[in-house]
Protein backbone atom coordinates (compact mmCIF):
# COMPACT_ATOMS: atom_id res chain seq x y z
CA UNK A 1 0.00 0.00 0.00
CA UNK A 2 1.18 3.53 -0.70
CA UNK A 3 2.49 5.23 2.41
CA UNK A 4 0.38 8.29 1.70
CA UNK A 5 -2.83 6.20 1.73
CA UNK A 6 -1.86 4.59 5.00
CA UNK A 7 -1.04 7.99 6.56
CA UNK A 8 -4.33 9.44 5.34
CA UNK A 9 -6.28 6.58 6.98
CA UNK A 10 -4.47 7.17 10.24
CA UNK A 11 -5.16 10.90 10.11
CA UNK A 12 -8.82 10.29 9.28
CA UNK A 13 -9.12 7.81 12.11
CA UNK A 14 -7.64 10.31 14.57
CA UNK A 15 -9.83 13.12 13.18
CA UNK A 16 -12.94 10.99 13.53
CA UNK A 17 -12.48 10.86 17.29
CA UNK A 18 -12.63 14.64 17.54
CA UNK A 19 -15.55 14.90 15.10
CA UNK A 20 -17.55 12.26 16.96
CA UNK A 21 -16.81 13.95 20.27
CA UNK A 22 -17.99 17.31 18.89
CA UNK A 23 -21.16 15.72 17.52
CA UNK A 24 -21.95 13.88 20.74
CA UNK A 25 -21.23 16.97 22.86
CA UNK A 26 -23.38 19.18 20.61
CA UNK A 27 -26.18 16.60 20.62
CA UNK A 28 -26.13 16.37 24.42
CA UNK A 29 -26.14 20.15 24.67
CA UNK A 30 -29.12 20.39 22.33
CA UNK A 31 -31.05 17.86 24.39
CA UNK A 32 -30.18 19.69 27.62
CA UNK A 33 -31.25 23.04 26.17
CA UNK A 34 -34.46 21.52 24.86
CA UNK A 35 -35.24 20.23 28.35
CA UNK A 36 -34.48 23.61 29.92
CA UNK A 37 -36.61 25.37 27.31
CA UNK A 38 -39.56 23.06 27.88
CA UNK A 39 -39.25 23.53 31.63
CA UNK A 40 -39.24 27.32 31.28
CA UNK A 41 -42.22 27.18 28.92
CA UNK A 42 -44.15 24.99 31.37
CA UNK A 43 -43.40 27.46 34.21
CA UNK A 44 -44.52 30.33 31.99
CA UNK A 45 -47.74 28.53 31.09
CA UNK A 46 -48.29 27.67 34.73
CA UNK A 47 -48.36 31.42 35.60
CA UNK A 48 -51.45 31.80 33.45
CA UNK A 49 -52.68 35.07 31.95
CA UNK A 50 -51.47 38.33 33.47
CA UNK A 51 -54.03 40.53 35.31
CA UNK A 52 -54.30 44.12 34.12
CA UNK A 53 -54.18 46.04 37.41
CA UNK A 54 -53.13 49.36 35.85
CA UNK A 55 -56.41 51.17 36.52
CA UNK A 56 -56.63 49.67 40.02
CA UNK A 57 -53.05 50.75 40.79
CA UNK A 58 -53.75 54.28 39.54
CA UNK A 59 -56.83 54.44 41.76
CA UNK A 60 -54.80 53.18 44.74
CA UNK A 61 -52.11 55.79 44.07
CA UNK A 62 -54.75 58.53 43.81
CA UNK A 63 -56.33 57.50 47.11
CA UNK A 64 -52.97 57.23 48.86
CA UNK A 65 -52.05 60.69 47.60
CA UNK A 66 -54.80 62.06 49.89
CA UNK A 67 -53.07 60.56 52.90
CA UNK A 68 -54.74 58.54 55.65
CA UNK A 69 -58.27 59.87 55.07
CA UNK A 70 -59.93 57.75 57.75
CA UNK A 71 -57.35 58.87 60.33
CA UNK A 72 -57.86 62.47 59.19
CA UNK A 73 -61.62 62.01 59.67
CA UNK A 74 -61.10 60.43 63.10
CA UNK A 75 -58.75 63.25 64.14
CA UNK A 76 -61.26 65.83 62.90
CA UNK A 77 -64.01 64.19 65.00
CA UNK A 78 -61.72 64.35 68.04
CA UNK A 79 -61.07 68.01 67.29
CA UNK A 80 -64.84 68.62 67.12
CA UNK A 81 -65.34 66.92 70.48
CA UNK A 82 -62.51 68.96 72.01
CA UNK A 83 -64.13 72.16 70.70
CA UNK A 84 -67.69 71.25 71.72
CA UNK A 85 -66.99 70.51 75.38
CA UNK A 86 -65.47 73.89 76.40
CA UNK A 87 -67.94 75.79 74.21
CA UNK A 88 -70.85 74.07 75.93
CA UNK A 89 -69.40 74.85 79.35
CA UNK A 90 -68.73 78.50 78.45
CA UNK A 91 -72.24 78.87 77.02
CA UNK A 92 -73.79 77.60 80.25
CA UNK A 93 -71.82 80.19 82.23
CA UNK A 94 -72.79 83.06 79.92
CA UNK A 95 -75.44 85.16 81.71
CA UNK A 96 -78.58 86.48 79.99
CA UNK A 97 -78.48 83.71 77.36
CA UNK A 98 -80.57 80.55 77.49
CA UNK A 99 -80.71 79.77 73.77
CA UNK A 100 -78.52 77.51 71.57
CA UNK A 101 -75.05 78.57 70.51
CA UNK A 102 -76.17 78.64 66.88
CA UNK A 103 -78.59 81.48 67.67
CA UNK A 104 -75.85 83.42 69.45
CA UNK A 105 -73.63 83.02 66.40
CA UNK A 106 -76.40 84.35 64.13
CA UNK A 107 -77.45 87.17 66.49
CA UNK A 108 -76.73 90.79 65.51
CA UNK A 109 -74.32 91.53 68.32
CA UNK A 110 -73.42 95.20 68.78
CA UNK A 111 -70.06 96.34 67.54
CA UNK A 112 -67.26 96.63 70.07
CA UNK A 113 -66.81 100.29 69.18
CA UNK A 114 -70.50 100.91 69.91
CA UNK A 115 -70.31 99.29 73.33
CA UNK A 116 -67.04 101.08 74.12
CA UNK A 117 -68.68 104.38 73.17
CA UNK A 118 -71.61 103.61 75.49
CA UNK A 119 -69.23 102.73 78.31
CA UNK A 120 -67.51 106.09 77.79
CA UNK A 121 -70.86 107.93 77.67
CA UNK A 122 -72.04 106.27 80.89
CA UNK A 123 -68.73 107.09 82.55
CA UNK A 124 -69.05 110.74 81.50
CA UNK A 125 -72.66 110.94 82.74
CA UNK A 126 -71.67 109.37 86.06
CA UNK A 127 -68.81 111.83 86.40
CA UNK A 128 -71.13 114.76 85.64
CA UNK A 129 -73.71 113.54 88.16
CA UNK A 130 -70.99 112.99 90.74
CA UNK A 131 -69.71 116.52 90.20
CA UNK A 132 -73.22 118.02 90.44
CA UNK A 133 -73.92 115.99 93.57
CA UNK A 134 -70.64 117.09 95.08
CA UNK A 135 -71.39 120.72 94.23
CA UNK A 136 -74.91 120.43 95.67
CA UNK A 137 -73.54 118.92 98.86
CA UNK A 138 -71.12 121.85 99.13
CA UNK A 139 -73.95 124.35 98.51
CA UNK A 140 -76.22 122.60 101.02
CA UNK A 141 -73.41 122.74 103.54
CA UNK A 142 -72.93 126.43 102.77
CA UNK A 143 -76.68 127.06 103.05
CA UNK A 144 -76.79 125.24 106.35
CA UNK A 145 -73.98 127.39 107.68
CA UNK A 146 -75.78 130.57 106.56
CA UNK A 147 -79.02 129.42 108.20
CA UNK A 148 -77.11 128.67 111.38
CA UNK A 149 -75.57 132.16 111.41
CA UNK A 150 -78.96 133.77 110.71
CA UNK A 151 -80.49 131.68 113.43
CA UNK A 152 -77.87 132.80 115.94
CA UNK A 153 -78.51 136.44 115.07
CA UNK A 154 -82.24 135.96 115.44
CA UNK A 155 -81.98 134.23 118.82
CA UNK A 156 -81.01 137.54 120.43
CA UNK A 157 -84.46 138.84 119.53
CA UNK A 158 -86.75 138.83 116.59
CA UNK A 159 -85.40 141.17 114.03
CA UNK A 160 -87.81 142.12 111.31
CA UNK A 161 -86.58 142.16 107.79
CA UNK A 162 -87.22 144.57 104.98
CA UNK A 163 -89.55 141.95 103.66
CA UNK A 164 -91.46 141.96 106.96
CA UNK A 165 -91.68 145.75 106.75
CA UNK A 166 -92.87 145.61 103.15
CA UNK A 167 -95.55 143.06 104.07
CA UNK A 168 -96.69 145.10 107.08
CA UNK A 169 -96.92 148.31 105.02
CA UNK A 170 -98.75 146.46 102.27
CA UNK A 171 -101.30 145.21 104.85
CA UNK A 172 -101.61 148.72 106.27
CA UNK A 173 -102.19 150.22 102.81
CA UNK A 174 -104.72 147.52 101.99
CA UNK A 175 -106.57 148.24 105.25
CA UNK A 176 -106.62 151.99 104.44
CA UNK A 177 -108.21 151.22 101.04
CA UNK A 178 -110.93 149.22 102.77
CA UNK A 179 -111.52 152.09 105.29
CA UNK A 180 -111.78 154.64 102.49
CA UNK A 181 -114.29 152.49 100.61
CA UNK A 182 -116.39 152.06 103.73
CA UNK A 183 -116.18 155.60 105.23
CA UNK A 184 -115.47 157.99 102.42
CA UNK A 185 -116.91 156.23 99.37
CA UNK A 186 -119.73 154.57 101.32
CA UNK A 187 -119.07 151.35 99.31
CA UNK A 188 -117.76 148.84 101.84
CA UNK A 189 -116.00 145.70 100.55
CA UNK A 190 -117.52 143.12 102.85
CA UNK A 191 -115.59 140.17 101.46
CA UNK A 192 -112.33 142.11 101.55
CA UNK A 193 -112.99 143.24 105.13
CA UNK A 194 -113.68 139.63 106.25
CA UNK A 195 -110.47 138.52 104.58
CA UNK A 196 -108.53 141.45 106.16
CA UNK A 197 -109.97 140.92 109.67
CA UNK A 198 -112.33 138.00 110.09
CA UNK A 199 -112.78 138.39 113.90
CA UNK A 200 -112.27 142.12 114.61
CA UNK A 201 -113.87 145.34 113.35
CA UNK A 202 -112.17 146.99 110.42
CA UNK A 203 -111.08 150.14 112.31
CA UNK A 204 -109.33 148.16 115.02
CA UNK A 205 -107.71 145.87 112.53
CA UNK A 206 -106.55 148.84 110.45
CA UNK A 207 -105.20 150.60 113.53
CA UNK A 208 -103.23 147.42 114.46
CA UNK A 209 -101.77 147.24 110.94
CA UNK A 210 -100.60 150.85 111.21
CA UNK A 211 -99.09 150.19 114.62
CA UNK A 212 -97.36 147.03 113.41
CA UNK A 213 -95.88 148.76 110.37
CA UNK A 214 -94.59 151.63 112.52
CA UNK A 215 -93.15 149.23 115.11
CA UNK A 216 -91.33 147.22 112.46
CA UNK A 217 -89.99 150.42 110.95
CA UNK A 218 -88.79 151.56 114.36
CA UNK A 219 -87.21 148.17 115.09
CA UNK A 220 -85.45 148.20 111.75
CA UNK A 221 -83.95 151.59 112.51
CA UNK A 222 -82.83 150.47 115.97
CA UNK A 223 -81.39 147.12 114.71
CA UNK A 224 -80.05 148.43 111.44
CA UNK A 225 -76.57 146.79 111.87
CA UNK A 226 -77.92 143.45 112.93
CA UNK A 227 -80.56 143.65 110.29
CA UNK A 228 -77.98 144.53 107.66
CA UNK A 229 -75.95 141.48 108.66
CA UNK A 230 -79.02 139.27 108.60
CA UNK A 231 -80.06 140.73 105.25
CA UNK A 232 -76.60 140.14 103.84
CA UNK A 233 -76.67 136.56 105.12
CA UNK A 234 -80.17 136.07 103.78
CA UNK A 235 -79.05 137.49 100.44
CA UNK A 236 -76.18 135.01 100.34
CA UNK A 237 -78.58 132.27 101.40
CA UNK A 238 -80.88 133.25 98.55
CA UNK A 239 -78.02 133.06 96.09
CA UNK A 240 -76.96 129.71 97.47
CA UNK A 241 -80.51 128.39 97.36
CA UNK A 242 -80.79 129.71 93.79
CA UNK A 243 -77.60 127.92 92.88
CA UNK A 244 -78.95 124.80 94.57
CA UNK A 245 -82.10 125.10 92.53
CA UNK A 246 -80.06 125.42 89.34
CA UNK A 247 -77.92 122.48 90.34
CA UNK A 248 -81.06 120.52 91.11
CA UNK A 249 -82.37 121.28 87.63
CA UNK A 250 -79.00 120.29 86.17
CA UNK A 251 -79.12 117.06 88.19
CA UNK A 252 -82.62 116.35 86.96
CA UNK A 253 -81.56 117.04 83.38
CA UNK A 254 -78.63 114.66 83.80
CA UNK A 255 -80.95 111.99 85.22
CA UNK A 256 -83.25 112.46 82.25
CA UNK A 257 -80.30 112.34 79.89
CA UNK A 258 -79.09 109.20 81.64
CA UNK A 259 -82.54 107.62 81.38
CA UNK A 260 -82.63 108.44 77.66
CA UNK A 261 -79.18 106.93 77.34
CA UNK A 262 -80.32 103.71 79.05
CA UNK A 263 -83.40 103.57 76.84
CA UNK A 264 -81.14 103.86 73.79
CA UNK A 265 -78.77 101.33 75.38
CA UNK A 266 -81.61 98.84 75.66
CA UNK A 267 -82.52 99.51 72.03
CA UNK A 268 -79.00 98.60 70.96
CA UNK A 269 -79.51 95.12 72.44
CA UNK A 270 -83.06 94.66 71.19
CA UNK A 271 -81.95 92.66 68.09
CA UNK A 272 -80.12 90.28 70.44
CA UNK A 273 -83.30 89.91 72.53
CA UNK A 274 -81.61 90.38 75.87
CA UNK A 275 -82.17 92.91 78.63
CA UNK A 276 -78.70 94.38 79.00
CA UNK A 277 -76.77 94.98 82.19
CA UNK A 278 -74.66 98.10 82.68
CA UNK A 279 -72.42 98.95 79.68
CA UNK A 280 -69.23 97.95 81.50
CA UNK A 281 -70.68 94.53 82.37
CA UNK A 282 -72.07 94.12 78.85
CA UNK A 283 -68.66 94.96 77.42
CA UNK A 284 -67.30 91.94 79.27
CA UNK A 285 -70.38 89.94 78.20
CA UNK A 286 -69.81 90.89 74.56
CA UNK A 287 -66.16 89.81 74.78
CA UNK A 288 -67.22 86.40 76.11
CA UNK A 289 -69.99 86.12 73.52
CA UNK A 290 -67.60 86.97 70.68
CA UNK A 291 -65.16 84.37 71.97
CA UNK A 292 -67.99 81.83 71.87
CA UNK A 293 -68.97 82.90 68.35
CA UNK A 294 -65.36 82.59 67.19
CA UNK A 295 -65.17 79.14 68.76
CA UNK A 296 -68.45 78.21 67.09
CA UNK A 297 -67.09 79.30 63.70
CA UNK A 298 -64.06 77.08 64.26
CA UNK A 299 -66.39 74.26 65.29
CA UNK A 300 -68.56 74.80 62.21
CA UNK A 301 -65.52 74.73 59.95
CA UNK A 302 -64.34 71.54 61.64
CA UNK A 303 -67.78 69.98 61.12
CA UNK A 304 -67.79 70.99 57.45
CA UNK A 305 -64.30 69.52 57.03
CA UNK A 306 -65.35 66.30 58.79
CA UNK A 307 -68.42 65.97 56.57
CA UNK A 308 -66.33 66.61 53.45
CA UNK A 309 -63.88 63.90 54.57
CA UNK A 310 -66.76 61.51 55.25
CA UNK A 311 -68.22 62.10 51.78
CA UNK A 312 -64.79 61.79 50.16
CA UNK A 313 -64.15 58.51 52.00
CA UNK A 314 -67.54 57.18 50.93
CA UNK A 315 -66.97 58.14 47.30
CA UNK A 316 -63.48 56.64 47.15
CA UNK A 317 -64.70 53.55 49.01
CA UNK A 318 -67.37 53.03 46.37
CA UNK A 319 -64.90 53.53 43.50
CA UNK A 320 -62.41 51.12 45.07
CA UNK A 321 -65.04 48.46 45.80
CA UNK A 322 -66.23 48.65 42.18
CA UNK A 323 -62.67 48.36 40.86
CA UNK A 324 -61.92 45.42 43.16
CA UNK A 325 -65.04 43.63 41.89
CA UNK A 326 -63.12 42.80 38.70
CA UNK A 327 -60.64 40.71 40.73
CA UNK A 328 -62.46 39.31 43.78
CA UNK A 329 -65.96 38.74 45.08
CA UNK A 330 -67.79 41.99 45.93
CA UNK A 331 -65.59 43.21 48.80
CA UNK A 332 -66.72 44.84 52.03
CA UNK A 333 -64.84 46.81 54.61
CA UNK A 334 -63.50 50.21 55.45
CA UNK A 335 -61.55 52.30 52.97
CA UNK A 336 -58.33 51.29 54.69
CA UNK A 337 -59.23 47.59 54.48
CA UNK A 338 -60.19 47.86 50.81
CA UNK A 339 -57.02 49.83 50.12
CA UNK A 340 -54.94 47.13 51.79
CA UNK A 341 -56.69 44.43 49.74
CA UNK A 342 -56.17 46.40 46.52
CA UNK A 343 -52.52 46.91 47.42
CA UNK A 344 -52.07 43.18 47.94
CA UNK A 345 -53.72 42.42 44.60
CA UNK A 346 -51.58 44.98 42.78
CA UNK A 347 -48.43 43.80 44.55
CA UNK A 348 -49.16 40.15 43.73
CA UNK A 349 -49.93 41.07 40.12
CA UNK A 350 -46.69 43.06 39.93
CA UNK A 351 -44.76 40.07 41.30
CA UNK A 352 -46.45 37.80 38.74
CA UNK A 353 -45.62 40.23 35.95
CA UNK A 354 -42.03 40.31 37.14
CA UNK A 355 -41.88 36.52 37.19
CA UNK A 356 -43.51 36.43 33.78
CA UNK A 357 -40.89 38.82 32.41
CA UNK A 358 -38.12 36.77 33.99
CA UNK A 359 -39.44 33.47 32.57
CA UNK A 360 -40.01 35.10 29.19
CA UNK A 361 -36.40 36.27 29.20
CA UNK A 362 -35.30 32.74 30.26
CA UNK A 363 -37.32 31.20 27.39
CA UNK A 364 -35.83 33.66 24.92
CA UNK A 365 -32.36 33.06 26.29
CA UNK A 366 -32.81 29.25 26.17
CA UNK A 367 -34.19 29.52 22.65
CA UNK A 368 -31.17 31.55 21.60
CA UNK A 369 -28.76 29.11 23.23
CA UNK A 370 -30.64 26.16 21.71
CA UNK A 371 -30.34 27.66 18.26
CA UNK A 372 -26.61 28.10 18.80
CA UNK A 373 -26.23 24.47 20.01
CA UNK A 374 -28.34 23.23 17.10
CA UNK A 375 -26.08 25.17 14.73
CA UNK A 376 -23.04 23.58 16.43
CA UNK A 377 -24.64 20.13 16.12
CA UNK A 378 -25.42 20.72 12.47
CA UNK A 379 -21.84 21.81 11.87
CA UNK A 380 -20.60 18.66 13.64
CA UNK A 381 -22.95 16.49 11.59
CA UNK A 382 -21.80 18.13 8.36
CA UNK A 383 -18.20 17.64 9.44
CA UNK A 384 -18.99 13.99 10.10
CA UNK A 385 -20.58 13.63 6.65
CA UNK A 386 -17.53 15.22 5.04
CA UNK A 387 -15.30 12.88 7.00
CA UNK A 388 -17.39 9.91 5.80
CA UNK A 389 -16.85 10.97 2.20
CA UNK A 390 -13.12 11.27 2.72
CA UNK A 391 -13.08 8.00 4.70
CA UNK A 392 -14.79 6.18 1.81
CA UNK A 393 -12.10 7.47 -0.58
CA UNK A 394 -9.41 6.32 1.81
CA UNK A 395 -10.98 2.85 2.17
CA UNK A 396 -11.12 2.54 -1.60
CA UNK A 397 -7.43 3.50 -1.79
CA UNK A 398 -6.45 0.75 0.67
CA UNK A 399 -8.83 -1.78 -0.75
CA UNK A 400 -11.25 -1.96 2.18
CA UNK A 401 -15.02 -1.68 2.09
CA UNK A 402 -16.57 1.73 2.77
CA UNK A 403 -18.31 0.32 5.86
CA UNK A 404 -14.99 -0.48 7.56
CA UNK A 405 -14.73 1.44 10.79
CA UNK A 406 -11.58 3.27 11.79
CA UNK A 407 -10.34 0.78 14.43
CA UNK A 408 -10.70 -2.14 12.00
CA UNK A 409 -8.98 -0.21 9.28
CA UNK A 410 -6.12 0.70 11.64
CA UNK A 411 -5.70 -2.96 12.73
CA UNK A 412 -5.67 -4.01 9.12
CA UNK A 413 -3.03 -1.45 8.24
CA UNK A 414 -0.88 -2.44 11.22
CA UNK A 415 -1.09 -6.08 10.21
CA UNK A 416 -0.05 -5.25 6.66
CA UNK A 417 2.83 -3.16 7.96
CA UNK A 418 4.12 -6.10 10.06
CA UNK A 419 3.72 -8.42 7.12
CA UNK A 420 5.71 -6.13 4.84
CA UNK A 421 8.43 -5.90 7.46
CA UNK A 422 8.57 -9.70 7.73
CA UNK A 423 8.87 -10.04 3.97
CA UNK A 424 11.65 -7.53 3.90
CA UNK A 425 13.43 -9.42 6.65
CA UNK A 426 13.09 -12.72 4.77
CA UNK A 427 14.14 -11.25 1.42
Amino acid sequence: LPLMASAAVERLAEEYGHIRLDRETAGAAVQSRLADLEKAKRSLEKLGPMLDTGSLQRLVNRIRAHGALEKQHHDKLLEIAQLEEPLSSQLERLPLWERPLEELASAQLPLEVTVEGCIQTERELDEKLARVKQEMEALEKQAGELRRQIGLLRTTGAVPSEKDLALARARRDHGWKLVRKAWLDKQPDVAGELEFSPDRPLPEAYEDSVTRADRISDELRRESDRVATIQALESQLGEVEGALEEKGKAEQALHEERQAFYDAWKGIWQPVQVVPLQPQAMGEWLERAQSLVQGYEELKQARVAAEALREQIGQLQGELAKALGAFVEPPRGSLGELLELAGEICEEAAERRGEHRRLTEVVEEQQDVLEKEQARLKAAQEAEQDWGRRWAEAMEAVGLPNSTDAPSALRYLRALDELFKLIDDLG
